[in-house]
């Protein structure tokens, strides 16, 4: 499988709420990073990068308006519109996603977004 469709196949069981599923797709070394958090590694890392989003979001609008990728890397990208809970602002922002796959797992998910869009959003 081509490392775009293992990303899709693991986003669909992310926005599904299967997050097994989504770990059955991800290396136990794995790195997941963004910006304004950090890096969080493996599955428990994974879990708990996702899990950051819930605990600050209510989530809006999450359009990807692209992809591509060959059998080891992934590009995503579009636009995204969520609701900070603690501040009831707007979080606005293009993003990015790239990606790498190695036997069939994610084994990096690198999510870039307007980290100052979203430390207005954040702040009180």
């Amino acid at each position: 499988m081509q490392s775009v469709e293992i990303f899709k196949s693991f986003l669909g069981h992310i926005f599904a709420g299967e997050m097994n599923q989504a770990m059955d797709l991800v290396d136990e070394s794995a790195q997941f990073i963004n910006d304004f958090d950090g890096v969080f590694v493996g599955h428990q890392g994974a879990q708990e990068f996702f899990g950051k989003f819930g605990e600050t979001f209510i989530p809006g609008e999450f359009i990807i308006e692209n992809s591509f990728g060959d059998n080891v890397h992934a590009v995503f990208y579009g636009k995204l519109s969520h609701t900070v809970k603690t501040t009831g602002k707007a979080f606005n922002s293009d993003w990015a996603l790239v990606g790498k796959v190695h036997n069939e797992k994610i084994v990096l998910y690198h999510f870039y977004e307007n980290t100052l869009a979203l430390q207005e959003a954040t702040s009180l």
